[in-house]
């Protein structure tokens, strides 16, 4: 009865029959309300609301009970229940504190976020000053071939590459033999130089590109829904050579009717390299021989683009983009793995998502990204995707 009073008010719900089912649940995918029963077989409501509360991601649990007594209540608090609901149910009751129970979540989502960026930051201020001390030892100059260069390249793609270039420079020096007056250098790394020295310069002309973008204003034209569907179409058509690399596959979904005459205004140049930066992230970090959802739609007076791929695992075993690293991966520099892709020549530095993001914000649009449940393929499980959003404002 539970199930369909919320599945009738529109929300998502999946039925655990006890609390070994609902925690097996809860540990696949993090649900952020939970309501239980405390009388339970396998596993009572209150072994189930202990295990939720060590999780990571702490759910807001609301507990059904026939019991109204101020201390069974109370006591119900004391183990992290967030409110409770007294049978026989009543709808509006429910309906609003389940509505509020999902802004409490998203709320402490936030919090969560923004306490395990503040580590990830500190992480990465260390994992400088380790490579800084590395750089300036033994340990680095003593590597030849391949492990120096592995080395230099990795830390390179993680934005710390003007320093790798200054150090890539001392090593020359080091090594370098006068003969007369000449200076004889290990010719792989002056290649390795140069290389660096034409990502940097790269890197400097998006730079001045989104200082451009930050400083000065951009035109726009009015356009339709229509013609924003044939641009995305359009720039679908244009990626087909690099969806091929790992052979994915792309997919547009149809136009969706009765919004001809919504109006939206945008950059065509700089909106297609929205496009363009998306669909390669898409491709780069996606599992091979996968599709690639693109869809467009309109709700709530705001023009969607969201584009859903499956995403291989990184070298530290994750799947797509935990939640910590929502917002933190659209800042300079910042990336989530350290595998350069370099069949899709691009710069792998961090810097496709900050231009994305400020195009956006020109547009007085917002973009979000972050993993999603897939649910489709039911026999199999769900399975995780990662999901991009760009919304952005009609034209009024």
């Amino acid at each position: 009865m539970l199930k369909e009073l919320l599945v009738g008010e529109g929300y998502s719900v999946t039925l655990a029959v006890n609390g070994k089912e609902a925690l097996e649940l809860f540990r696949k995918n993090p649900y952020p309300v939970v309501i239980t029963d405390l009388e339970m077989p396998v596993m009572d409501g209150r072994e189930l609301i202990e295990h939720l509360n060590e999780s990571t991601v702490h759910p807001v649990i609301f507990v059904e009970t026939v019991h109204a007594e101020p201390d069974v209540i109370i006591n119900l608090m004391k183990i992290g229940v967030h409110d409770y609901l007294i049978k026989p149910l009543d709808l509006v009751d429910l309906v609003i504190k389940v509505h509020r129970s999902f802004e409490i979540a998203e709320l402490q989502r936030m919090k969560a976020i923004m306490e395990r960026e503040k580590v990830l930051r500190l992480e990465q201020q260390l994992e400088w000053y380790r490579f800084e001390s590395r750089l300036t030892s033994k340990e680095i100059k003593s590597q030849t071939g391949q492990a120096l260069f592995h080395s230099m390249h990795t830390s390179f793609s993680q934005g710390i590459g003007f320093g790798t270039v200054l150090s890539i420079g001392m090593i020359m020096a080091s090594g370098a033999k006068k003969e007369g007056q000449n200076y004889i250098v290990d010719g792989q790394i002056f290649d390795y130089f140069q290389d660096n020295l034409r990502m940097i310069e790269k890197t400097i002309d998006t730079f001045k590109e989104i200082d451009i973008l930050n400083s000065n204003a951009i035109d726009f034209n009015e356009i339709s829904y229509p013609q924003f569907h044939a641009m995305v179409l359009e720039t679908v058509h244009e990626m087909e050579a690099m969806a091929t690399i790992k052979e994915h596959h792309m997919m547009l979904s149809d136009m969706k009717q009765g919004h001809d005459k919504k109006a939206f205004s945008i950059n065509a140049v700089y909106f297609k390299k929205v496009l363009q930066e998306l669909f390669l992230n898409a491709f780069k970090f996606s599992q091979p021989k996968t599709g690639i959802v693109v869809m467009t739609g309109i709700e709530d007076d705001l023009l969607n683009l969201t584009i859903i791929n499956t995403p291989a695992k990184d070298q530290e075993g994750r799947t797509g983009i935990p939640m910590e690293y929502e917002n933190i991966v659209f800042e300079p520099f910042y990336r989530l793995t350290k595998t350069s892709q370099d069949k899709y020549q691009t710069l792998d530095f961090g810097l496709g998502l900050t231009l994305v993001e400020t195009i956006v914000k020109k547009h007085n649009g917002s973009v979000k990204i972050g993993n999603i449940r897939d649910y489709s393929t039911l026999s199999e499980g769900s399975e995780t995707r990662v999901s991009v959003s760009v919304n952005l404002p009609m034209n009024i």
